[in-house]
C-alpha cells in the first residue's frame, strides 16, 4: 500500500475530488423530496465522473501507480452500487462509467 504522503499536492487534490464524486456516486436515494436532491446529486456525480474518465485530454497513462491504487477502491464501490440499482439513470451512467474506466490500460492494472 502506497501511502498518500507520496502523492505530490495536485495527486492528492485531484485524489479528494474524485473519491467526493464516488463517495456521492454511491449513496442510495429514497423517496422523499430531500433524497430527491441526493438523488440529483448522485446522478450529477456519475455523469461528472463518466466525463473524467472519457475526456480524452486527461492522459491516464501519465498518472503515477500510487494515484490509481487510491482511486480503486472508491471507484469499485461506485461501479458495484449502481451496477446492482434498480434505478436505469445509475444503472446507464455506471455501463459508461465501466466502459470508460475500462478504457485506461492504466486503471485496469
Amino acid at each position: 500500500l502506497v501511502p498518500l504522503s507520496q502523492l505530490n499536492v495536485t495527486e492528492r487534490d485531484v485524489l479528494l475530488v474524485l473519491t467526493a464524486f464516488c463517495k456521492l456516486a454511491s449513496r442510495e436515494a429514497g423517496l422523499t423530496e430531500v433524497e430527491s436532491y441526493l438523488h440529483q446529486g448522485k446522478l450529477l456525480a456519475l455523469e461528472l465522473l463518466v466525463k473524467v474518465f472519457q475526456n480524452p485530454q486527461h492522459r491516464w497513462e501519465n498518472v503515477r501507480d500510487a494515484l490509481t491504487h487510491h482511486l480503486r477502491h472508491p471507484l469499485c464501490i461506485t461501479l458495484l452500487r449502481n451496477c446492482a440499482s434498480t434505478d436505469t439513470a445509475a444503472f446507464q451512467l455506471a455501463i459508461k462509467l465501466l466502459l470508460a474506466v475500462m478504457l485506461q490500460p492504466k486503471l485496469r492494472r
